[in-house]
């Protein structure tokens, strides 16, 4: 289908092209993400994760605790990632933390959820994230 071969082209960009050109330097690519959570260094990846969303590290561990992914969809949808790659989080990030097995309507449930969620919404939610514990620095 069209929607798989766009995720397909997407999943083939350089890194470099997958930065949005607005985040800070050093703010790790998603290819960075998919490529630590697949290796399952998953403190190494809350750290990345937390840099990428540009938020506390507590609040990344949180919004990967969820059982939903909402919090994992918000910071990617956020970013324009495609559903392709939240899907490959969502499943390596529940695997790497012990959450049990992803099933099929658990990764729909997820997906659906993520393309519900619009990019402007995603966007105001991760900066009220970022916003919310100021003093609790990012490293």
């Amino acid at each position: 289908s069209p929607a798989q071969a766009g995720a397909a082209a997407a999943g083939s960009r350089p890194a470099a092209a997958r930065r949005r050109p607005d985040l800070p330097a050093g703010t790790p690519t998603v290819d960075l993400l998919v490529r630590t959570v697949r290796a399952g260094r998953m403190a190494e990846f809350e750290e990345l994760f937390a840099r990428f969303g540009g938020v506390a590290p507590a609040t990344s561990r949180r919004m990967l605790a969820s059982p939903t992914g909402e919090g994992l969809a918000v910071a990617l949808k956020a970013h324009g990632v495609d559903k392709g790659t939240f899907a490959t989080i969502f499943i390596l990030s529940r695997k790497a933390h012990d959450l049990g097995p992803v099933s099929s309507a658990m990764l729909a449930r997820a997906t659906d959820a993520f393309d519900r969620l619009k990019t402007a919404d995603a966007e105001k939610r991760l900066a009220a994230l970022q916003a919310a514990r100021p003093d609790d620095p990012v490293s």
